[in-house]
């Protein structure tokens, strides 16, 4: 990782999926961090202490109660680092329910390259 540019996190257990967002992410200028869910929180606040805080999370939806559960959780203890949900399904509940418990957008697979990378760039470079 280089220490200037800003740090990305992924939670996503699709692992192809996960490798085509790095690309994209490392493309646009971030370091990209993964992790899977049990260990998000703790990741973000390790980063806080070596300083090199998390500018954003893509957070894959893929098992809406515990995704949901876990978005609320990252809102409510990290409010001020921008969360977009990532599905490769998602109905008007399940969005609205997002938007509401902290995700400040959505993206569904499969990406849109163009769209992924201006989303990115309007919610992780902007803070």
């Amino acid at each position: 990782m280089v220490k200037d540019r800003p740090v990305i996190l992924i939670i996503d257990n699709d692992l192809d999926a996960q490798a085509e967002v790095c690309d994209f992410l490392h493309d646009l200028g971030f370091d990209i961090a993964a992790s899977n869910s049990n260990h998000a929180i703790a990741y973000i606040w390790h980063q806080e202490l070596a300083g090199r805080p998390i500018k954003g999370i893509l957070l894959n939806l893929q098992e809406p109660v515990s995704g949901l559960g876990l978005l609320h959780e990252l809102h409510q203890q990290y409010p001020r680092i921008p969360i977009i949900l990532l599905s490769s399904w998602v109905t008007g509940d399940i969005l609205d329910l997002g938007l509401h418990n902290g995700a400040c957008d959505v993206l569904l697979k499969p990406f849109n390259v163009h769209l992924f990378r201006l989303k990115c760039r309007l919610h992780f470079l902007r803070r």
